[in-house]
């Protein structure tokens, strides 16, 4: 099986990447070459050269047995089945946890839907041809993309955040109409609600314990969103009959 640590000098996981040098006919600055922490061996230029590029630069293209790795003792030849590959397509295409998730919202976010990744998968097996994407890279793909793309959907969160904040501070006289939906923990009182409105879930601090499913009536009484600051107060009795979107 082919190993980068056979061809490449690492030093603390780094290297000089050797399709960048090939790219500018120099050594580069930078030791863009990384080891993927947790892995027996998968890597990434953080440049953005491929895979292919990066041992087509080392005379290691891929289909080319790996050579001798200077000790005179041929690496040991590991060769994953169709199960094997299927197992890591299968997880970054229907895969429940963090890092598979933010994988797939990562690569639609830059138009390549999980469809696709399918798409190209199984075409290939079909015809008998090379996997568009090989056991490593996919495991590459997971381990380095799931950073970034937790990274990206938390961005969306706060942003999402903060502009139903600023909305509902420019309407801070406004009562809402609420719908209790469950408890966050109730030993504090602190409940998540629907403001029906609005479509918004938001999580409230109550002074009683409301029964699931009530609707309700609250208020704004202080908002900050750079801070991601809320708070409601429940409004009851004539004004709350008077209350509601005019």
């Amino acid at each position: 099986m082919f190993d980068i640590r056979t061809h490449v000098n690492f030093q603390n996981g780094r290297a000089y990447c050797p399709s960048c040098e090939a790219k500018k006919g120099r050594r580069p600055r930078q030791r863009s070459l990384a080891l993927v922490p947790g892995t027996d061996g998968a890597y990434i230029c953080h440049a953005g050269c491929s895979v292919d590029e990066i041992r087509s630069a080392i005379g290691q293209p891929k289909g080319v047995p790996a050579s001798n790795n200077g000790n005179g003792h041929k690496p040991k030849d590991e060769t994953y089945t169709p199960l094997q590959v299927g197992k890591f397509v299968g997880l970054l295409l229907n895969g429940q946890t963090p890092d598979a998730i933010e994988a797939r919202e990562w690569l639609s976010n830059r138009g390549i839907p999980s469809d696709l990744i399918a798409h190209y998968q199984i075409k290939a097996h079909l015809r008998g041809g090379p996997l568009a994407f090989e056991a490593e890279e996919l495991q590459t793909l997971l381990q380095t993309l799931g950073p970034i793309a937790y990274e990206a959907v938390l961005v969306e969160r706060q942003t999402k955040n903060y502009w139903a904040m600023e909305y509902l501070r420019r309407w801070g006289d406004q009562v809402w109409d609420v719908l209790m939906l469950r408890w966050l923990r109730d030993y504090e009182r602190l409940a998540l609600v629907l403001i029906e409105d609005l479509g918004i879930e938001q999580a409230v601090r109550f002074d009683r314990m409301v029964p699931l499913g009530e609707r309700l009536k609250l208020r704004v009484v202080h908002v900050d969103p750079r801070r991601a600051e809320i708070r409601f107060a429940e409004v009851v009795g004539e004004e709350a009959d008077a209350g509601g979107l005019g």
